[in-house]
C-alpha cells in the first residue's frame, strides 16, 4: 500500500511538529544506524529492554533499521527509540520460531519454555515495522516524551518505507495498561505469545501491539485532539483526506 500525496504531507507535518515539540524541551534529535551505540546507551543506564532485534551484535542492522538519539541541551543522550523494517508472510511466524530476535531462530535451553503463539485477530504480513528500544530519562518522563518518539518514529517509517503493518511487542502486564494505546498509540493490543522470552530472558507472556498504514494515518489525525500532549498540525492537512 502507498501513501497518497495528502498523507504523505500529513505524515511530514508530523515530524516536523514533533520535532519542534521536543525542541520545546530543548531536545534535539539524530537519526542513528549505529546500533552498537543503542546497545551501549541502553546497558549503561541499566535499560531493561535489551532486545536481540536491535543488536548488532546477532543481527545484520546495516539496512531497513534505524534508532532515534534523542540529546538534550548539554549533549548528552537522553532517550531512544528504535524501528526495523521485515518483510514477511506472517509475523506470527517470525515470533514463533523466534527469528524476530536471532536470524537463525531461537535454541532453547534447560528451563526454557517453547513458546505457544496466539494468533491475532489479523493476519500480520507484507512490509512490517518493528519498534522497540525505547528508553527516556527519568529527567524527561511525564512530558510526552514518550508519546513524541513512537510517532516520530513511526511517522518517519511511514515517510520512508511505507509499511502494511506497524508493530512492537510489550509484556502482557504492560499491555493490560493504557500505555499501549494512549502513550504509544497503538490501535489493537492482543496475546501474542508464552513461552521463553528473549528481551527480558525469561518465561513470560507478551502482547502484540499493531496498526494498519491506514490506522496509523489516522492516529496523526488525531495527535491535535490528544488528551494529555496534543501535537498541533495544519488544520488543512489533517482535513483534506475527508474533504477529498
Amino acid at each position: 500500500m502507498k501513501l497518497a500525496n495528502a498523507d504523505f504531507g500529513l505524515v511530514q507535518h508530523c515530524i516536523d511538529a514533533l520535532t519542534e515539540k521536543l525542541a520545546a524541551l530543548h531536545l534535539s534529535i539524530v537519526i542513528e544506524r549505529d546500533f552498537r551505540a543503542l546497545v551501549d546507551f541502553l546497558r549503561a543506564n541499566n535499560a531493561h529492554n535489551l532486545n536481540p532485534t536491535f543488536d548488532p551484535a546477532h543481527n545484520d542492522l546495516s539496512s531497513k533499521a534505524f534508532w532515534l538519539r534523542v540529546i538534550d541541551e548539554k549533549g548528552e543522550t537522553v532517550a531512544s527509540q528504535a524501528q526495523r523494517i521485515f518483510e514477511t508472510e506472517d509475523f506470527c511466524d517470525l515470533v514463533r520460531t523466534g527469528m524476530l530476535w536471532y536470524p537463525d531462530g531461537l535454541t532453547l535451553k534447560d528451563g526454557q519454555a517453547p513458546l505457544r503463539i496466539h494468533r491475532p485477530s489479523m493476519m500480520i504480513g507484507g512490509t512490517v515495522a518493528h519498534a522497540g528500544g525505547l528508553w527516556v530519562n527519568p529527567r524527561f518522563r511525564k512530558m510526552g516524551v514518550s508519546l513524541y518518539l513512537p510517532y516520530l518514529a513511526r511517522a518517519l517509517v511511514l515517510r520512508n518505507y511505507e509499511p502494511d503493518f506497524i508493530t512492537c511487542i510489550v509484556l502482557a502486564s504492560m499491555g493490560k495498561t493504557a500505555l499501549p494505546m494512549n502513550a504509544y498509540g497503538y490501535r489493537h493490543v492482543e496475546p501474542c505469545a508464552s513461552g521463553w522470552i528473549p528481551p527480558v530472558n525469561r518465561n513470560d507472556t507478551i502482547d502484540l501491539c499493531y496498526l494498519t498504514l491506514a490506522e496509523a494515518i489516522e492516529q496523526i489525525r488525531e495527535l491535535p485532539q490528544h488528551p494529555h500532549y496534543p501535537v498541533p498540525l495544519p488544520v488543512a492537512a489533517v482535513q483534506e483526506k475527508l474533504l477529498a
